[in-house]
C-alpha cells in the first residue's frame, strides 16, 4: 500500500506539473498575442504617416515635372514655327517665279494687242482729221497736212527710237520734243481759231502717242527681263 500511495503521488506531482506547464502556455499565447497586436498598431500608425507625406512629395514632384513640360513644349514650338516658316518661303519663291513669267507673257500679249489697236485707232483719227479739215478749212489744208505728216514722222521716229537705242535719256528727250511739237500745233490752231473739235481730236492724239511710247518702252523692259530670265 506504501508503495501503490507513492506512485500516486507521483501522478498527481505529474499532473501538477503539466497544470504548471498549461499555465505556462497560456502566459506566452497570451504574450504573443499581446506582442502581435502592438506590432499592428505601431504598423499601421507609420503606414498613415507614410501616405500623407507620400502624397505631399508626389503633387510636389508633380508640379516640378509639370513645368519641366511646359520649358520643353515652349522650346518645341519655337523650333517648329521656325522650321514652318522656312518651309513657306521656299514654296513662295518657287510658285513666284512661275507665276512671275506667266504673268510677263500676259502682260506682253496685251501690250502687243493694245499697241495694235492704238495704231488702228491713230490712223483712222488721222484720216477723219484730213476729211474734216478738206471740209471745213479748204484754205489751211496745206498747213494742215504738214503738220500730220510732221506728227506721223516724230511717232516713227519714237518708236525707232525705242526700238533701236535702249536709253531712258533718248526716250525722255524725243518725248520732250514731240509734246513740244503738239503744244505749238494746239497754239497755232487756236490762233487761227479753229473748231473745238479738231482742238479735242488732236490732244487725244498727242495722249495716244504718249501712251504708246511708254507702252513701247515697257513692252522692250519686259523682252529684255524674259530674256534674261530664259
Amino acid at each position: 500500500m506504501i508503495i501503490v500511495n507513492d506512485e500516486d503521488d507521483d501522478v498527481d506531482d505529474d499532473d501538477d506539473e503539466n497544470d504548471e506547464k498549461d499555465d505556462n502556455d497560456d502566459d506566452y499565447d497570451d504574450g504573443d498575442g499581446g506582442g502581435g497586436g502592438g506590432g499592428d498598431d505601431d504598423g499601421d500608425d507609420g503606414d498613415d504617416d507614410n501616405d500623407v507625406d507620400d502624397v505631399e512629395d508626389d503633387d510636389d514632384d508633380e508640379e516640378e515635372d509639370d513645368d519641366d513640360d511646359d520649358d520643353a513644349d515652349d522650346d518645341d514650338d519655337g523650333y517648329g514655327g521656325g522650321g514652318g516658316v522656312n518651309d513657306d518661303d521656299d514654296d513662295d519663291d518657287d510658285s513666284g517665279r512661275g507665276a512671275a513669267t506667266t504673268v510677263m507673257m500676259m502682260m506682253m500679249m496685251m501690250m502687243m494687242m493694245m499697241m495694235m489697236m492704238m495704231m488702228v485707232m491713230i490712223v483712222m483719227m488721222l484720216m477723219v482729221m484730213m476729211m474734216l479739215m478738206v471740209v471745213v478749212v479748204e484754205s489751211m489744208m496745206t498747213m494742215m497736212m504738214v503738220m500730220i505728216v510732221m506728227m506721223v514722222m516724230m511717232m516713227l521716229m519714237v518708236v525707232v527710237v525705242v526700238v533701236v537705242v535702249e536709253s531712258t535719256m533718248m526716250i525722255m528727250m524725243v518725248m520732250m520734243m514731240m509734246m513740244m511739237l503738239m503744244m505749238m500745233m494746239v497754239m497755232m490752231m487756236m490762233m487761227m481759231t479753229m473748231m473745238m473739235m479738231m482742238m479735242m481730236m488732236m490732244m487725244m492724239m498727242m495722249m495716244m502717242m504718249v501712251m504708246i511710247v511708254m507702252m513701247v518702252k515697257v513692252m522692250i523692259t519686259i523682252i529684255m527681263k524674259f530674256i534674261q530670265i530664259l
